[in-house]
């Protein structure tokens, strides 16, 4: 078995990541938290229609073959640790700050290289970290964003998302092979629209809470609700459901969420008149709904059911 690298993140870009790992040397492991959708499968070098409904991790894999080993969770600080054990390369794939945030922590306290890639719409950026060499994501990437462009609304040319995991296995690859990647220290960008590249060098910031002051806030902080991609969609993760329902299949899960769930292949969707949900084995719910608040009370409804 060779160098074991994990890619977070199985949707546009780390499905094309893993598909060109698995042909390496690599020992992969995926993690993602959701479901395939319709929209996942535009653009798709990897899922199909008889995809639809499982779990994002577990049809990679099974694509990528013996080499993938799925995780279907969400990363988070109470899990990273276990989740992450053994890696030597850790591949960003993802499509929000706070993972990566996450990952950029965990990875300069273990001194773990980390390669950052993105698509949206007709660009593509990518980026490797290195530690203990500055600087980290977060010199660069210090405000959280308030309002974010997602690829729910602004889609992803296939072409971005080529160009996007090409870069991350190739930094990968350098790693593996104990060479300084490219983009180390550096910042790649392509609009492949207007067929445009280029490489920023990126300079650390004196001030980073990471890499200059040593803070790790996210790992050691805990989580309980977040936006997640695309406008109006909650993640919860209900913790405290997963004792309870970790035996229950979907079709048992469906039955005791009761009106409008539906069991479909690895989860169970919910439809009410002003939101909807995805309820994992486990108890993890990701909720679509007009602001917080509507969702936090569809996420109480199904907290309430599976606890009774």
């Amino acid at each position: 078995m060779g160098l074991q690298a994990t890619i977070i993140g199985a949707g546009r870009t780390g499905s094309r990541i893993a598909a060109a790992l698995a042909k390496t040397s690599l020992t992969l492991t995926i993690i993602d938290r959701d479901c395939l959708e319709e929209s996942d499968l535009t653009d798709s070098p990897v899922y199909g229609r008889a995809d639809l409904g499982k779990m994002k991790a577990e049809a990679l894999a099974k694509h990528v073959g013996a080499y993938g080993t799925p995780i279907c969770e969400h990363l988070c600080a109470q899990n990273i640790d276990e989740l992450l054990e053994g890696t030597r390369i850790v591949l960003d794939a993802t499509d929000n700050w706070h993972a990566r945030a996450l990952v950029n922590e965990w990875c300069w306290k273990t001194k773990t290289p980390w390669i950052y890639s993105g698509a949206l719409a007709a660009k593509a950026m990518a980026s490797a970290i290195t530690p203990p060499q500055k600087p980290c994501w977060l010199c660069w990437n210090a405000i959280e964003p308030t309002q974010v462009l997602s690829c729910s609304t602004s889609g992803i040319d296939g072409r971005a998302a080529d160009a996007a995991a090409q870069k991350a296995v190739e930094q990968a690859q350098a790693i593996a092979q104990e060479k300084r990647p490219e983009l180390a220290g550096k910042l790649f960008f392509a609009d492949v629209g207007k067929k445009v590249e280029t490489q920023t060098p990126l300079v650390a910031n004196p001030e980073c809470p990471v890499c200059a002051k040593g803070k790790l806030p996210l790992l050691n902080g805990t989580e309980t609700a977040q936006l997640v991609c695309g406008s109006g969609q909650w993640l919860f993760l209900n913790v405290g459901l997963k004792e309870k329902v970790r035996h229950y299949t979907v079709q048992a899960l469906a039955a005791k969420l009761g009106r409008g769930a539906t069991a479909i292949e690895s989860v169970v969707q919910i439809t009410r008149e002003k939101a909807s949900a995805i309820v994992f084995p486990g108890g993890r719910a990701t909720i679509r709904a007009k602001d917080e608040p509507a969702a936090r009370k569809l996420n109480d409804e199904i907290a309430e059911r599976l606890s009774a």
